[in-house]
C-alpha cells in the first residue's frame, strides 16, 4: 500500500517554506517514512501543471495573475507523468509515503483533479491525504497583491481597481468531491492555529511524516516587501508598460539585491479596497465556513492595519535608477 500526501496550497500560505524544508532532507536516510517527490525542483507545480493541466482550462490562475498563465516550462505531459510514475514506484519499493507539494493543484479543474487521482491509483497509490491551508480575505488580499506587484504583473492602480480575493470554493470543493471529505484536511493559516506556530511543523504533523530533528532544518521563506518597495515596484511596472520593455519579471529578483528604505511600514491595502475584497469573497467565505466550521470572523474580519496613504511617500530617483540598472544587467 502506498499513501500519497498531496499538499495543495492555497497560494500565500507558507508553501515555499514547506517545499524548501522537505526538499532539503537527505533522501537517502533509512529512517524516513516518506519520499519527497524528486522533480529537480522543489516546487512540484512545474510537474503537476503539464501532467494534468490544460492551458485553455486554467482560468482561475489567469484571473489572479492578470493574464499570466501557469508556467509549464518545457516538460511535456508524457515526461511529467513519467517522473510521477517513477517516483511513486520508488516510494512503493521503499515502503514510503510519496509527498507532492504543488499550489497549482488548486488551479486544475474538477475533471483534471479526477484525472490526477485516477493516474495515481493506476500507479499503485491506494490511500490519499490532501492537505490545504487558507488565509482570511484581508490577509490574503494584502499578501497576494504585494506578490503580483513585485513580480511586475500588476500596479497599485490595477489592484485598487480589481482587488484579488480568495475564491475558496473554486479552490477546494473539487478535492472534497474527488477524494472525499474524510481524506481532505483544510486548515487556517494562522500562527495560533498551527503546530508550534509553524506551517512546516503543522504540515509534518498532519501528514504523519517523521523526520528526526538531527536530520531536519526548518527553512522559513519570507520574501515580502515593505510599503515603499511596493510603491517602487508599481512605478517600475508602469515604466515597463510605457516603454514596452520585456524583462519586467526581473523585478522580483532585483528587489532582494538592493538596499532600499527599510524604515517604511509593512504593506497593507487601504480599507476601501479591502472592503471590496470582503464583499466579493462573502459567498466563498460562507461556503468554507459550512465545510470546515471555521469562524466567519477569521475569514471576513478586518484584522490587519490599513494603509490609506500609499502614494504620499517620496520615491527616490536614485532607487529607481539602481533597480532599473540591475534588472537590465540580467
Amino acid at each position: 500500500m502506498t499513501e500519497a500526501i498531496l499538499h495543495i496550497g492555497q497560494h500565500k500560505t507558507g508553501t515555499s517554506s514547506i517545499q524548501r524544508s522537505l526538499g532539503a532532507v537527505d533522501r537517502k536516510l533509512d529512517c524516513l517514512n516518506f519520499r519527497y517527490l524528486n522533480g529537480k525542483i522543489r516546487n512540484h507545480s512545474f510537474i503537476i501543471s503539464p501532467a494534468f493541466g490544460n492551458k485553455n482550462s486554467l482560468s482561475y490562475y489567469r484571473k489572479l495573475k492578470f493574464g499570466h498563465g501557469i508556467p509549464f516550462r518545457k516538460m511535456t505531459r508524457d515526461e511529467a507523468r513519467m517522473v510521477l510514475r517513477n517516483e511513486v514506484k520508488s516510494a512503493q519499493q521503499s515502503n514510503q509515503k510519496i509527498v507532492i507539494s504543488a499550489e497549482d493543484f488548486c488551479a486544475l479543474k474538477h475533471e483534471e483533479v479526477q484525472d490526477a487521482r485516477d493516474f495515481f491509483v493506476n500507479c499503485g497509490v491506494s490511500k490519499f491525504k490532501v492537505i490545504g491551508y487558507f488565509r482570511g480575505v484581508q490577509s490574503w488580499a494584502n499578501s497576494f497583491s504585494q506578490q503580483i506587484i513585485k513580480q511586475g504583473n500588476a500596479t497599485l492602480e490595477d489592484v485598487f481597481e480589481r482587488v484579488p480575493y480568495p475564491m475558496y470554493r473554486e479552490l477546494f470543493e473539487k478535492f472534497l468531491e474527488v477524494f472525499g471529505r474524510s481524506n481532505v484536511s483544510l486548515n487556517p493559516y494562522e500562527k495560533a492555529a498551527l503546530a508550534e506556530g509553524c506551517v512546516v511543523r503543522d504540515f509534518l504533523q498532519r501528514s504523519g511524516l517523521e523526520v528526526p530533528n538531527e536530520h531536519f532544518s526548518l527553512i522559513n521563506v519570507n520574501s515580502s516587501l515593505n510599503s515603499y518597495q511596493v510603491q517602487i515596484a508599481s512605478y517600475m511596472t508602469e515604466l515597463y508598460r510605457q516603454k514596452g520593455w520585456k524583462n519586467r519579471q526581473e523585478l522580483s529578483r532585483t528587489f532582494h539585491r538592493v538596499g532600499l528604505d527599510q524604515t517604511s511600514q509593512k504593506f497593507y491595502l487601504p480599507s476601501k479596497v479591502i472592503s471590496q475584497a470582503l464583499v466579493h469573497a462573502r459567498a466563498d467565505a460562507d461556503w468554507l465556513v459550512s465545510v470546515t466550521g471555521i469562524e466567519h470572523d477569521f475569514l471576513l474580519g478586518h484584522k490587519e492595519k490599513d494603509c490609506e496613504d500609499l502614494f504620499n511617500a517620496c520615491i527616490k530617483r536614485s532607487d529607481i535608477a539602481h533597480i532599473a540598472m540591475l534588472a537590465f544587467e540580467r
